[in-house]
């Protein structure tokens, strides 16, 4: 496929985890994570979003009549700033298919809902008069996500157990650098450093037109179809709460989509997993052989019930070499061997 997809495959996933997974839980709990995140930038700041609807100003809620809005605007006023977040619920964010899956009782559960594509809350969108910015958040909870607004990326999160719709806001080049590597070929860069310079909305769109040769020769969209999936420790590390895990997957399906969209392509989630019995493969600190056994995990079990494009492992375990996560360097939606590990390790927004 070109040096194009290897790069995506590994970069933006990882990208996207890297701050959304060290922004909101830690290895004991959800409010404990999201009080260690402050303690990973220098600097953040504490905000009250206002959001607005065509018939109202409020400050909590973009659902009218036991649905999600359309159309939201959010007004976020940091580092000496006021952004304006104009968003449009991601309609294209499930599959038709789309299913969530666990285990109860030691029985696995699948479950499978009806008008999924409409009734969620999850945001693509742009900042108002910032022609190259990007926006992926949800609100199903207070708003979490990313925007950027081409230069800097910043990161919003409810502050835990406040009353007052209160949140917190950092920017990625506040937080003191860890220095963990992608572990995928040629393209073993540390982060945060590498993405500062590769993944802002620039670059993604000089990336597009880098790629676009091959993939829009016939003219026609690219649509990916992903199914991610969280092992046990992961379980674990949301106080061993599926739909908190599930959510989870939900939201980075959603960053994923809108990192993708910048390059013409279309990525649905159509299937979501949670090991909260244990995983089903071992989870080894070489990533190589956690990446070598989810393949094959996925080539068994779930590409003959849930046909996917991509699949990806989300470990809460730690790596060795400082390693990220690792992806297949063969072609996506190959049926064996499109895949990758990414871990999600020292505090957790993909």
């Amino acid at each position: 496929m070109g040096w194009g997809w290897k790069w995506i495959c590994c970069v933006a996933v990882l990208k996207l985890l890297y701050h959304r997974s060290h922004c909101d839980v830690s290895e004991g709990n959800v409010r404990n994570g999201r009080q260690k995140a402050t303690e990973e930038f220098s600097y953040f700041e504490k905000v009250v979003p206002v959001i607005r609807t065509r018939r109202s100003a409020r400050d909590a809620v973009t659902w009218a009549e036991n649905q999600h809005l359309d159309e939201v605007e959010v007004v976020v006023e940091a580092f000496n700033k006021t952004f304006t977040l104009d968003l449009k619920l991601n309609k294209n964010l499930f599959g038709d298919k789309f299913i969530e899956k666990h285990t109860t009782n030691g029985k696995p559960i699948v479950r499978r809902y009806k008008d999924h594509k409409n009734h969620h809350c999850f945001y693509h969108g742009k900042i108002r008069h910032e022609e190259e910015s990007l926006i992926a958040l949800s609100t199903c909870d207070g708003l979490s996500g990313l925007f950027q607004d081409g230069t800097e990326q910043y990161y919003i999160q409810p502050v835990a157990g406040s009353t007052g719709f209160h949140h917190h806001v950092f920017r990625a080049s506040d937080r003191h650098e860890q220095h963990l590597r992608c572990g995928t070929g040629d393209h073993a860069h540390d982060f945060p450093s590498f993405y500062h310079r590769s993944l802002n909305s620039k670059h993604l769109h000089r990336l597009r037109r880098a790629i676009r040769g091959p993939y829009n020769s016939g003219k026609k969209t690219r649509y990916v179809e992903l199914f991610l999936v969280s092992d046990h420790r992961q379980f674990d590390m949301h106080g061993k709460n599926v739909a908190k895990v599930i959510q989870r997957s939900k939201e980075i399906g959603n960053i994923v989509s809108a990192l993708y969209n910048e390059l013409d392509i279309y990525v649905a989630l159509v299937g979501v997993e949670v090991w909260d019995s244990g995983d089903k493969i071992i989870v080894d600190q070489d990533a190589d052989v956690t990446l070598n056994n989810f393949l094959s995990y996925r080539k068994t079990f779930l590409n003959p019930h849930f046909p996917n494009d991509n699949g990806q492992l989300i470990t809460g375990g730690v790596f060795a070499n400082r390693i990220l996560g690792k992806a297949s360097q063969t072609p996506m939606c190959s049926f064996r061997y499109s895949g990758g590990v990414v871990r999600v390790g020292s505090f957790l927004s993909h």
